[in-house]
């Protein structure tokens, strides 16, 4: 039998860690390699449910759909991305997304979900499955003939401390973003305007069931060398400066320039994504988070990939323009 694990590592406790591939084990002809696939993906879906509000959260049929659909191998439309890490037989946590070709033949790694057990946090757990997924999108684009772009995430906004240096809640105005950042080197996509403000690329996930909300999130990119490497930004926390309105200095040494074209392209990889599945995410929603983003970079010359944590920043730039 096939060995099924895709990576195997150790996190910062000196556990051994094996990732697998389930949305490849599930979809495999050899029965005993499927039962691993069942085992590893009920158990890791109990750790998915407990981790995430229901607003954001998938169902488990639907997260199975997905995988059953992803059988063909060829499909031109992308492939979906199961993988779970485990110690033995127990599932500490799992990441998702989507393995998505661009018109010019880029594949763009769609990051929908990435958790772990409360107990396995800050052991490097997230980042190894964060791995496992590159080494899956890497197999993917040498068999589909494509180039590593980016891999793109949705992330909350963080809000800066009070005057107190506490925060309104730890966990999404730090604890998250810097998780992000370290992880994947995560960096908001941000466009300057006519009058030199930093704004926010706008971007939501479209509410998960018809009649739900969009939620506002920040459309939060890494991008990918051809051997599916991160080229991460350097660490944040006040490197975007804010002075009488205006972000003072955007250096290279401090976040990466793309072209719009570059940032459009990887946008719409996703909401495309978004919108081959119109009996989850509402059309009208998914159009019209699309055009919204569309509008912005069309506009502009430059986007840039600011880190998540100093777009606490531009909030205080827009309040001095307001006043």
């Amino acid at each position: 039998m096939t060995q099924p694990q895709i990576y195997q590592a150790q996190d910062k406790k000196g556990n051994s860690v094996q990732v697998y591939d389930v949305s490849a084990l599930l979809n495999s002809k050899d029965p005993a390699l499927v039962q691993i696939g069942e085992q590893l993906f009920r158990k890791s879906q109990r750790v998915y449910h407990a981790n995430f509000p229901e607003c954001e959260k998938e169902p488990t049929a639907v997260v199975r759909g997905y995988i059953d659909e992803c059988g063909n191998p060829q499909s031109d439309e992308g492939r979906f991305v199961y993988v779970v890490a485990a110690h033995g037989e127990r599932a500490q946590g799992m990441a998702s997304g989507g393995l998505l070709p661009t018109e010019d033949k880029d594949l763009v790694v769609f990051g929908n979900y990435i958790v772990t057990r409360a107990s396995e946090r800050q052991t490097g757990l997230a980042s190894i499955l964060l791995r496992g997924m590159l080494n899956s999108a890497q197999t993917y684009a040498a068999e589909q003939g494509l180039t590593p772009l980016a891999v793109f995430g949705e992330v909350e906004q963080p809000h800066l401390p009070n005057a107190k240096g506490k925060y309104q809640d730890q966990v999404r105005d730090y604890v998250r973003p810097r998780a992000h950042h370290k992880m994947g080197g995560l960096g908001a996509l941000v466009v300057l305007n006519e009058e030199g403000i930093a704004e926010v690329v706008p971007h939501a996930m479209p509410g998960v069931g018809h009649g739900e909300p969009a939620t506002p999130l920040l459309p939060a990119v890494t991008m990918l060398s051809k051997d599916c490497e991160l080229e991460k930004l350097i660490t944040p926390i006040g490197t975007v400066e804010a002075v009488g309105g205006r972000i003072r200095e955007l250096p290279e040494s401090l976040v990466l320039r793309i072209d719009p074209k570059t940032a459009y392209n990887i946008h719409s990889a996703i909401m495309e994504d978004y919108a081959s599945t119109p009996e989850v995410y509402s059309l009208r929603q998914v159009g019209n988070i699309a055009r919204n983003a569309e509008r912005v970079l069309q506009d502009h010359a430059d986007v840039f990939i600011v880190p998540i944590l100093d777009t606490r920043i531009l909030e205080v730039a827009k309040a001095k323009k307001r006043n």
